[in-house]
């Protein structure tokens, strides 16, 4: 059995279709939706399978963007119960709120776990084509 090398050189900045495992052809589609308030809702589909896709950057900016949302979360509504706490007391309201707001944010987390292993699986086909992901620097002092 002979092995071919793939041709594809992995860019974050590209469509990748996960069914295909690879960087294809794909069509846009705008749907108008009604559910959670209304708004246009952008589907990227792979044109020789027709599943869904991302641009794996974009993902990857997403998830950090609801990682830091859910952590600001957590650290604004600690603050506020603890702050309550010690104005009002620590009474069972304060302690349930101090106890189940990581539960909460961890529960919330789970609404990201398509885009997560989105962004793991088309990582781990691009690391095995030699892609290495780019190392923030930061600015000397």
């Amino acid at each position: 059995m002979k092995f071919v090398a793939d041709p594809q050189k992995p860019d974050p900045n590209v469509f990748w279709c996960p069914e295909c495992s690879g960087h294809t052809d794909y069509s846009k589609t705008k749907e108008w939706s009604t559910e959670q308030g209304g708004g246009t809702t952008v589907t990227l589909k792979c044109k020789a399978c027709d599943t869904e896709g991302e641009i794996p950057k974009q993902v990857r900016e997403s998830v950090r963007l609801y990682a830091k949302c859910l952590i600001g979360l957590v650290i604004v509504f600690e603050a506020i119960a603890v702050g309550f706490g010690i104005h009002e007391g620590f009474n069972t309201g304060v302690l349930v709120g101090i106890y189940s707001t990581p539960f909460i944010c961890l529960f919330l987390w789970t609404f990201m776990q398509d885009q997560v292993d989105f962004w793991r699986k088309w990582k781990k086909w691009a690391k095995e084509r030699g892609w290495e992901e780019e190392k923030t620097s930061d600015p000397p002092p």
